[in-house]
């Protein structure tokens, strides 16, 4: 029960942060964020 506990509590964290992660790419993506940012870098070099 001691090992439990907090491997659910570390679960759900690293879940979490994942799914945050993926969702603010995704909705940039969907946005066109990224090539710009892309377009940017290319412009730059």
């Amino acid at each position: 029960m001691e090992f439990i506990v907090p491997g659910l509590i570390m679960m759900s964290v690293i879940q979490n942060s994942y799914s945050n992660v993926v969702s603010s790419f995704f909705s940039q993506k969907f946005q066109k964020t990224v090539e710009e940012l892309l377009v940017a870098l290319y412009l730059i070099m």
